[in-house]
């Protein structure tokens, strides 16, 4: 077999270009025809370095193989001694290696780092030990004692493998890309193609977490997929919830039939889909935006959101701008914008815009989950907007599909079309588990299927169960999905019944407790137990950061590496559903609500209040550097600070979140006063606070029942006093003399809401274009006139007297003796001068008061500069863009920017590094060095699609100081 090294080098060729795989040893990645002895070495070193760098590993054998007297499965090496024809020598196992055994106990060994983040086999050998109904014991009960995640895939049993089929099969899927999949291609995605391909062999699967049986793990995926579905939300981080809705989707008559009457009904504005938990309303969203095939109905949806517990206005505005600018961008000649004027507290300026855009080409959106979000403020804005969208005239081209448990949060609208999400048949049910219970590829033996079901019917009443019949179950497909996961594992006593989800989660988690007790080292059931406690603090969906996961389970006494955490949530299946998994921009959460009940019960005996739960996340949060961690800290910190008893760190977190405006500001604290009024109370102090507060930013936003006096009388006020300090100071200052204030540039900080002077002669970074206006808006001071002199918000209670019309002499201009500095922490600016004969006036202006001594007969010129220190640590923004880049390719892109002692070089990371990802830098480690560059470099996933991320640079306390907008798209 001549063929095998070079197909070796094949594949390790394919695997690095469209898997983002690093070779594990300097001098290469493949091992040639090696001795025993020479690749337990080299499988012992690849274990250890992947293990210290926390690194996933993937080990792909290619060659022969032989089943031991023991069961076991031995691979044959160059000095292997294989049995003679006639059965006169065994097998000599001394210079064999045998794989179950031997990586099973690699993987089993403690290490020094934080432990393996996952292991992929790939086997394509003759006689695998695989043969009959099952993997054989040498594969499954040996590495189900090893820790961690796993996928193990085999190219045949007892069967020969013929020609390295099986390689050559992975390596065309590799290249090619499988239609109507995700963006990435797993172990299991393999089965199909490889058993067609290679018709003599039975290729055979098996995934394992912490210990036990699991579903086919998203995180451990071989490579990008280049041939994804090319829909709306390719390469967009919802891409993964469409791929695990469609991935083990059963697409029934009563699926198909509502599928058809939503695109009967296409002329209606707005089509709600209705139903309980688990009727596959999510799943009818997904097929919308994602057909898995041609057969499949679907429509052209031009923007798909999928709401989860944290999403709130401003959230769902960006997602549906984005993905509308890219349907823009796809346009050959966009119509101009017909509809200039529009209510941005309504309608987002990007939304309108990009509508506006599409002209009267009919748009489609689907809306999954109104009643996700937690917050009730959240979902009333968001309501809101999705009402002005099917409702105003300007928008009637655009076409809204939404899903929600009941039509109850769009009363506005009173020509609603529901309908009814289809719940499973029993038919459906049983159909659906016949075709994913399997032993490897091999269905159920018929006994055992109907010892399971008889289990499972016995959850309802049996009289009901006609296979035509709606499920009756709650749960519907969800209860399904979690039968197919946990049946596996469940013994004999568990046959006898019931099996509703209340049973199913109890089973499931006692399997885990057990298996990881018989582990070695690594996670313990107390911190499987600490880990759900965390996550049902959190809002349903992927909404939680990992790193914030890991670090809110040590404040409740869990030290979870991201390995430990990613194997027992593997292992929990369904019951947790993952976005961007397998990346550091992973995000977490409990995938529906039907499963709290029966998950609080399961870690009652953590006793842990849920104030401690929300507390650790707060914290947890508040320590995590990363640009995630951040993010959810805006969207749900305020929620946890209330969850925490701690109302006055609410009202704190939430004034402090940056918004881009008055408007956008008076929003977000409407949104969120409905969570304290039903947390506190009406009354609460706290309460009474907020609503002040709103009532002021009513005032200022011009919205406010007294708004529009109150700001007629405020600008008549100013005009008033503008004049009389214009007057006094004609009458009091030489026309001769003069105010230096200097050349100035606008500086905006993302931190702060204020906005400052800065010195055109300094080099500033370019600021962000989201950031909060100042508080007072100040008036345009001429140049003549000392800025302190007016006054910013009220006038004194009197003006002040009018000296006589003619002023006195001024003495000879002197030099400027004190310099005024206007500070970056406040707004009180004060203007002190020196005089040569008698004193000035003396002048404070703060932002509340105003105080002016009447001048005296004899003033002496003010020079002053307004040049703010500047910050400390400078805030960073910019875009870097990257054009269109075909499949395949990477392109590099340097971003020259200044570099203070304050950031760190080695906390730079991008929110997508899946397609973007940091190559290398001149930036100094600890000390400013001018000018740096950083050079990212950019892989597009799949033809046509928009990919946007941020590059973030943090300073020494965990801030993120620097967001350089990154942006590409793909083509073929």
């Amino acid at each position: 077999m001549g063929f095998l090294p070079g197909l070796a080098h094949e594949l390790a060729a394919v695997l690095v270009q469209h898997g983002d795989w690093f070779p594990v040893f300097p001098n290469g990645i493949v091992v040639a025809d090696p001795s025993s002895r020479q690749l337990e070495n080299a499988l012992s070193d690849a274990v250890q370095i992947a293990a210290e760098q926390s690194a996933t590993l993937l080990l792909a054998f290619l060659g022969y193989g032989k089943d031991s007297a023991d069961g076991d499965f031995c691979y044959l090496c160059r000095d292997s001694r294989p049995p003679d024809p006639y059965g006169e020598r065994p097998l000599d196992l001394r210079f064999t290696v045998r794989l179950p055994t031997f990586v099973g106990d690699l993987v089993a060994t403690p290490s020094t780092g934080g432990g393996l983040d996952g292991l992929i086999m790939l086997v394509d050998t003759c006689r695998t030990g695989a043969g009959g109904r099952t993997l054989a014991p040498a594969w499954s009960g040996r590495l189900l004692r090893a820790p961690g995640r796993m996928e193990l895939f085999v190219a045949t049993g007892i069967d020969p493998a013929s020609g390295g089929c099986c390689t050559r099969s992975l390596l065309g899927v590799v290249g090619s890309g499988l239609p109507g999949l995700g963006d990435w291609l797993l172990p299991v995605d393999l089965l199909g193609p490889i058993a067609q391909d290679c018709g003599g062999q039975r290729p055979q699967y098996l995934s394992s977490a912490a210990g036990l049986r699991s579903p086919a793990d998203p995180g451990l995926w071989l490579a990008h997929n280049l041939a994804p579905a090319t829909d709306v939300l390719s390469g967009r981080p919802e891409d993964d919830i469409v791929a695990d809705l469609t991935r083990h989707l059963l697409v029934t008559g009563g699926v198909t039939e509502r599928l058809a009457a939503l695109i009967e009904q296409g002329d209606e504005r707005l089509r709600a889909i209705v139903g309980p938990g688990g009727s596959g309303k999510s799943t009818l969203a997904a097929l919308l935006a994602r057909s898995p095939s041609p057969d499949t109905l679907g429509m052209p949806v031009d923007a798909a959101v999928f709401l989860t517990g944290t999403s709130d206005r401003t959230a769902v505005a960006r997602e549906l701008g984005e993905q509308l600018a890219a349907r823009v961008e796809d346009m050959e000649t966009p119509a101009a914008v017909q509809n200039p004027t529009f209510d941005a507290d309504v309608i987002p300026e990007s939304v309108h815009a990009a509508l506006s855009k599409l002209g009267a080409a009919q748009v489609i959106i689907v809306v999954d989950g109104l009643d996700l979000p937690t917050e009730r403020g959240k979902r009333e804005a968001i309501t809101a907007m999705l009402t002005a969208l099917a409702t105003r005239p300007e928008y009637d081209h655009v076409r809204l599909i939404v899903t929600d448990s009941q039509a109850r949060h769009l009363p506005d609208l009173l020509d609603i079309q529901p309908f009814e999400a289809p719940p499973p048949s029993c038919r459906d049910i049983e159909n659906y588990l016949r075709t994913a219970l399997l032993d490897s590829e091999f269905p159920w033996p018929e006994a055992r299927f109907a010892a399971l079901w008889t289990a499972v019917c016995a959850t309802a009443d049996p009289a009901r169960l006609e296979p035509d019949d709606p499920w009756p179950v709650p749960g519907g497909w969800l209860h399904a999905r979690l039968i197919a996961e946990i049946a596996p594992e469940l013994d004999d006593t568990a046959y006898l019944g019931p099996l509703g989800i209340d049973e199913l989660i109890g089973y499931r988690m006692e399997s885990a407790r057990t298996a990881l007790a018989r582990l070695e080292y690594g996670p313990t059931a107390a911190d499987l137990d600490h880990l759900l406690v965390v996550l049902l603090a959190a809002e349903p969906g992927p909404v939680l950061p990992i790193e914030v996961l890991c670090l809110a389970a040590a404040e409740l006494g869990s030290e979870l590496t991201e390995p430990d955490t990613r194997q027992l949530i593997a292992g929990l299946g369904a019951m947790v559903r993952r976005r961007g998994p397998g990346t550091p921009a992973e995000h977490l959460g409990i995938a529906h609500r039907l499963l709290w009940p029966s998950l609080l019960a399961m870690t009652a005996e953590c006793e842990i209040a849920p104030p401690a739960a929300h507390r650790a996340i707060l914290l947890a949060s508040g320590r995590s550097g990363t640009v995630w961690a951040a993010a959810y800290r805006e969207v749900a910190g305020v929620r946890h600070h209330l969850g925490a008893e701690d109302p006055d760190g609410a009202l704190s977190l939430l004034a402090a979140i940056p918004t881009a405006g008055i408007g956008e500001r008076l929003a977000l604290w409407r949104s969120w006063l409905p969570s304290f009024e039903d947390g506190l109370g009406a009354d609460h102090a706290v309460v009474r606070r907020m609503r002040n507060t709103l009532r002021r930013m009513a005032i200022r936003h011009g919205r406010g029942p007294m708004g529009l006096s109150l700001v007629r009388g405020a600008v008549v006020g100013a005009i008033i006093i503008l004049l009389v300090g214009l007057g006094g100071w004609a009458l009091s200052v030489s026309p001769k003399g003069t105010v230096d204030v200097g050349p100035s540039v606008e500086f905006t900080s993302t931190a702060g809401s204020r906005t400052t002077g800065i010195s055109s002669d300094a080099t500033g970074p370019v600021a962000p274009s989201t950031t909060t206006p100042p508080a007072v808006p100040r008036p345009t001071v001429p140049r003549t006139v000392p800025p302190a002199t007016i006054p910013r918000t009220v006038p004194p209670p009197a003006p002040p007297p009018i000296p006589p019309p003619a002023p006195p002499p001024i003495p000879p201009p002197a030099p400027p003796t004190t310099e005024t500095t206007a500070p970056t922490t406040t707004d009180t600016v004060t203007t002190t001068t020196t005089p040569t004969t008698t004193a000035p006036p003396t002048t404070t202006a703060t932002d509340t008061t105003t105080t002016t001594s009447p001048p005296t007969s004899t003033t002496a010129p003010a020079v002053v500069h307004l040049t703010p220190a500047p910050p400390s640590c400078a805030d960073l923004g910019g875009t870097l863009a990257f054009g269109q880049v075909s499949a395949g390719n990477i392109v590099q892109r340097d971003i020259t920017l200044p570099w203070s002692d304050c950031y760190v070089r080695d906390a730079l990371v991008t929110t997508d590094p899946a397609v973007y990802r940091v190559l290398t830098t001149t930036c100094p480690p600890t000390k400013p060095g001018g000018t740096c560059s950083i050079t990212v470099g950019f892989r597009q996933a799949s033809a046509g699609a928009v990919y946007s991320a941020q590059l973030a640079i943090r300073d020494r306390s965990g801030q993120v100081r620097g967001r350089i907008a990154l942006q590409g798209s793909g083509t073929r």
